[in-house]
């Protein structure tokens, strides 16, 4: 078997209790699994499988794979903690905020430790963002560490990150998509008089915008592939009106071929040709991606207009970026000049080059499968 194989057979019998087939062998493998694992952010996982069926013997490996797993145990106790925190000091405020991503879905794990996350992220009305930002500074000493496009990067005493939204798209890449995440709130379910969550429909549908973003900056990772099996085994729900939404979204194509991989892996489905390939871009672009990945999606249909597209956004993408620009529509011209300061100073600039580099040093016959991939999931704009 290869080491593909072996990961998904464990991540199979981890978070499904599937048997592991008989013909499985870890001979002369563990350390490219580890290395694999590690990539995606699910050594702990493949290592709880692997201690749990008593396939690892003493060894460096062994050390290794349950470094990961008291790792995980750490992170999630730390993160848990502080939105404990973060939720009671909200809702002693009065402030509306809806818990997102992670600190929701871990509860559909086997054990909740097993979902691991880089941060905290909090949803808070518009009109209240920069004053629920300076109030969690104020009130838990949290650091204002960046304003963005669409949130507010804040760190606890102890080093968690927290990130504060005030919308949920977080760069524009499909304007249906966009329409519908602009709708957020009609789809907030109250848990109490402050705290609310989201109805399982949008849940959904922003689990696959998240997961579409970061397709297209050059791979998603494992993980969200995984949440989204739990989300379709773990839940009851209507699949009509999941699937309603994500029409409306231009989301429904992605979402069936990323469900079919979902079972691919962790289920009894076998690979069709876009699976397949789509599989073979997970794997290469690792959990954040990589950048031979996001230069193959971002290709235009001439080197001009890629490259065109990236000095000069529309205002519809722009005004995500610098909201001040909502309101004077007039000033495009000079927050168009501003990014290209940022561009240039910020080192943005060196990356892009780069970008192209790789773009115009890969193989036809991999743009092409990249294109086609593209076409496939139904993201391929005009």
């Amino acid at each position: 078997m290869t080491k593909e194989e072996l990961l998904f057979c464990l991540l199979s019998n981890e978070i499904c209790g599937n048997d592991l087939p008989e013909n499985f062998d870890l001979t002369d493998k563990t350390a490219e699994l580890y290395r694999l694992s590690k990539q995606h952010d699910i050594a702990h996982l493949i290592g709880d499988a692997l201690l749990r069926n008593k396939l690892l013997p003493e060894s460096k490996a062994l050390i290794a794979f349950r470094e990961q797993i008291v790792l995980a145990v750490y992170r999630y106790e730390r993160k848990n903690a502080e939105m404990e925190r973060v939720s009671a000091a909200l809702e002693e405020a009065k402030i509306p905020f809806i818990p997102l991503k992670g600190s929701v879905i871990r509860s559909l794990y086997p054990e909740p430790w097993m979902r691991t996350s880089c941060d905290i992220d909090i949803l808070v009305k518009k009109e209240d963002y920069f004053a629920t930002g300076k109030y969690l500074a104020e009130k838990l000493n949290y650091k204002t560490e960046e304003y963005g496009s669409h949130d507010i990067s804040l760190y606890s005493e102890s080093s968690v990150h927290i990130e504060l939204h005030y919308s949920l798209i977080e760069d524009r890449f499909l304007d249906s998509a966009d329409k519908v995440l602009n709708k957020v709130w009609d789809y907030a379910l109250p848990v109490n008089n402050t705290k609310y969550c989201l109805s399982d429909e949008m849940f959904y549908f922003y689990h696959l915008a998240h997961m579409a973003k970061h397709f297209q900056g050059g791979g998603c990772g494992i993980r969200p592939f995984i949440d989204l099996w739990l989300l379709n085994h773990k839940l009851e729900f209507n699949k009509s009106i999941r699937d309603a939404l994500l029409e409306d979204g231009g989301l429904l194509k992605f979402a069936k071929n990323c469900e079919k991989l979902s079972e691919v892996w962790l289920g009894k489905d076998k690979h069709d040709e876009t699976t397949a390939i789509l599989q073979e871009f997970i794997l290469n672009g690792g959990m954040y991606g990589n950048i031979e990945n996001r230069a193959s999606v971002s290709q235009g249909t001439t080197k001009k207009r890629h490259i065109f597209s990236y000095l000069w956004k529309p205002y519809n993408e722009l005004k995500y970026w610098y909201p001040g620009l909502a309101k004077h529509k007039w000033l495009l011209p000079f927050y168009e000049i501003k990014r290209w300061f940022q561009i240039v100073f910020g080192g943005a600039l060196s990356y892009k080059f780069k970008e192209r580099r790789v773009l115009n040093n890969t193989e036809k016959s991999k743009l092409n499968k990249a294109d086609k991939l593209i076409s496939d999931l139904g993201l391929k704009q005009d």
